[in-house]
């Protein structure tokens, strides 16, 4: 029984890893979309997770995750933006001046 229990422990683990890469791989092309319609580019071609928190979406217990990124205008300043994520789903895109898009 405790072999079982093990290996459920781990299958979870296991699951939640790829569920987190998943999400990243999202918000990284979601990221890139977003600072390509507005004419910025997305520095470093990545994000990093900034919050991760349980949430009630359509009946459903989901993660929400807000990722944040780098971007420049014109390749002289570093600025930060954000990409929000509930499930899978891509939920808002900020580029942090006052500009927020809805998916």
């Amino acid at each position: 029984m405790s072999t079982l229990f093990g290996l459920f422990i781990i299958a979870t683990i296991a699951a939640l890893w790829i569920d987190n890469l998943r999400a990243r791989e999202i918000a990284i092309s979601a990221s890139l979309h977003g600072c390509q319609q507005r004419g910025v580019q997305l520095l470093d071609q990545t994000v990093a997770i900034a919050s991760t928190r349980p949430v009630w979406s359509r009946g459903k217990l989901r993660l929400r995750r807000i990722y944040r990124f780098d971007y420049s205008d014109e390749g002289l300043e570093r600025y930060s933006g954000s990409v929000v994520l509930i499930g899978r789903h891509v939920v808002d895109f900020s580029l942090g001046i006052g500009e927020d898009s809805r998916f």
